[in-house]
């Protein structure tokens, strides 16, 4: 048995059984009752329901980092096997990693203890809080780090930034159990590109000129001259495609909710149990009055409320007749679109208003009413901002222009919105937000992409027939940035 603490005598205990049976919203401190062992949990760092726990531990007054797995079948021998592999393939090799204190096998469970850096920051983290000098030089270290890793016959299958420490200067692998290859010799080009894919995919399409940059570190690195981009392409579109279906199912970031009656999808960070039923409570409130309504169509209702303390902005997709409800009943309702389409272009790093939850009211497989929930933003659209602007004043272009950049970041991300009204723009201060993604679509084919966006350029454009200053000041802008 493992040797505990003493210190936690009034922290709650937790069986096997219970954390069998507990959720995402997991949280330490905790003693964990497991058969043979008892783990001290100070923190939970990561856990995977019915899978896997990531948990920060005391034995003896030290930290050690606890990664237990779990689940039938004896998935949990697998992941184990694949953790403890994986270390050994990169000590051998001298890939830094935080060393393996104790690998253990059991009928029921399996755990890898690993020291602890106490000082490390996750890779990501410290990409996100540094400036873009300094994201440039941590991502060529990466790279670099990766043209070693695959000169020694290794490679990372799970490659996101998450999965890399930084200490003291020094880049750190963890999740070992993602660690392939058998080392020498070095990987195959198309290996080694379709990996190193993986972790340009995360990088933003408009950051086209980094981009590009990292590439050609990465071939110096392995002394290879020009190279194929169609894998990165290819593994680019595979993962946007993965965050797409993502914000769609029960995971850390998002929490879904089916009965017979009622469908929800969540933040989980952004709303509680107790908000997401005062959510629901909300949405079946027909006698509800908001205060604010900001539009009352026939096709959409739009209004502002409060949850809590918090602002937000409910659309309501209506339901116009009999035919109407038929013709949606088995078809993902618009509100799903923008949800899904919201949250990708917070991922893309396009403005718009962060979408909180969505629902829809079910009967069995098929849908009624939906609703969009997102934060409320303030501002006014861009039709209203444009009909008293001062021509003598520059504020105008520089707003033109911000329109214009998420036009070529939509374009860059081979996005077509559906609908281009200066409605559809909310500016606030020198800040644009996009709005009415309900029929917003991603088209692989370029040349598909090419032709749907003449016909949103036209419509764009159709804004400004009545003042023929900002139609010209558009067109130029957009020639600038090539669309």
């Amino acid at each position: 048995m493992q040797k505990i603490s003493p210190q936690s005598c009034q922290t709650k205990i937790l069986t096997f059984n219970h954390l069998m049976r507990a959720n995402y919203e997991l949280a330490g401190p905790f003693l964990l009752k497991c058969p043979k062992n008892d783990f001290l949990i100070i923190r939970v760092l990561r856990h995977l329901p019915g899978s896997r726990l990531t948990a920060l531990i005391d034995i003896e007054g030290q930290e050690v980092l606890l990664k237990l797995f779990y689940g039938g079948f004896l998935k949990h021998i697998r992941h184990a096997w694949r953790e403890g592999s994986g270390y050994r393939k990169l000590a051998t090799n001298n890939f830094l990693t935080p060393k393996l204190q104790n690998l253990q096998y059991h009928a029921q469970y399996a755990y890898a203890m690993f020291d602890y850096l106490s000082q490390a920051e996750v890779f990501q983290d410290c990409w996100l809080s540094s400036s873009f000098q300094k994201q440039h030089l941590l991502l060529i270290e990466l790279v670099k780090f990766m043209a070693r890793m695959h000169m020694a016959g290794l490679m990372h299958r799970d490659l996101h930034f998450k999965n890399f420490l930084i200490d003291k200067g020094q880049l750190y692998v963890i999740d070992m159990a993602a660690i392939m290859g058998h080392g020498k010799p070095a990987l195959s080009k198309t290996k080694s590109i379709q990996n190193i894919g993986l972790l340009f995919a995360q990088i933003k399409r408009h950051q086209k000129s980094l981009l590009e940059v990292l590439f050609n570190t990465y071939l110096k690195h392995r002394n290879w001259t020009a190279l194929s981009k169609k894998h990165l392409l290819q593994q680019r579109w595979e993962h946007e495609t993965k965050v797409l279906k993502r914000t769609m199912r029960n995971c850390s970031d998002y929490h879904k909710s089916n009965s017979f009656f009622w469908a929800m999808i969540v933040v989980r960070a952004t709303l509680t149990i107790n908000n997401q039923q005062l959510l629901q409570g909300l949405l079946l409130d027909n006698n509800h009055q908001p205060k604010r309504y900001f539009k009352q169509g026939n096709s959409t209702t739009l209004w502002q409320s409060h949850l809590g303390v918090q602002k937000i902005i409910i659309k309501r997709y209506n339901i116009k007749h009999f035919w109407h409800a038929m013709k949606r009943a088995l078809r993902p309702s618009r509100a799903a679109n923008s949800w899904r389409f919201g949250h990708f272009l917070q991922y893309q790093a396009i403005a718009t208003p962060m979408p909180i939850a969505f629902a829809e009211k079910r009967f069995g497989w098929l849908r009624g009413q939906a609703y969009l929930i997102y934060q409320y933003q303030s501002g006014v659209n861009l039709a209203e901002y444009l009909q008293n602007y001062d021509a003598k004043d520059d504020q105008w272009q520089l707003i033109i222009r911000q329109v214009v950049l998420l036009l070529r970041r939509l374009a860059d991300a081979q996005l077509i919105h559906g609908d281009l009204k200066a409605t559809n723009f909310l500016v606030e201060e020198q800040c644009v937000y996009m709005l009415d993604l309900d029929s917003m679509t991603r088209i692989s084919s370029l040349r598909r992409w090419k032709r749907k966006w003449q016909k949103e350029r036209k419509r764009f454009l159709a804004n400004f027939v009545e003042d023929d200053k900002i139609r010209a000041y558009c067109l130029e802008a957009l020639q600038q940035v090539d669309l």
